[in-house]
């Protein structure tokens, strides 16, 4: 396994859903701006469970098993906001979950995906 150039492509994917999820709250796409939010985390994740492990990461969605996964000191206001962040994520990605995105919420949410997907490069 090429160790860096899997961390790069996790990386890089991080970076990129967390810049699509804030295109996404632009224009008022809640469910997908969501979607991509999580997606930019759980990359980021998966990024640092390489680095942790020097092996693939899992077939999983959950962000807080991730940071386990991954070994990462996560500051608890970022641990909190992971757990909501997940619940999102079920509602975003499954059409028959109830999903109601409130633009505020919304909009923190990918805010703050974007400010942890920087945070997690910085830990690679």
């Amino acid at each position: 396994m090429d160790t860096e150039k899997h961390i790069a492509f996790w990386r890089d994917g991080s970076l990129e859903d967390a810049q699509v999820a804030g295109e996404l709250v632009g224009i008022g796409r809640w469910k997908h701006a969501m979607f991509f939010a999580h997606l930019a985390v759980e990359k980021g994740l998966k990024a640092n469970v390489i680095r942790a492990s020097n092996d693939f990461p899992p077939f999983i969605h959950n962000l807080t098993k991730l940071v386990d996964l991954a070994s990462l000191n996560v500051p608890e206001p970022y641990m909190a906001k992971l757990v909501v962040l997940n619940r999102w994520q079920i509602m975003s990605r499954y059409e028959d979950a109830p999903a109601e995105f409130k633009s505020e919420e919304a909009a923190l949410l990918v805010e703050f995906s974007k400010e942890f997907s920087e945070w997690l490069t910085e830990q690679l």
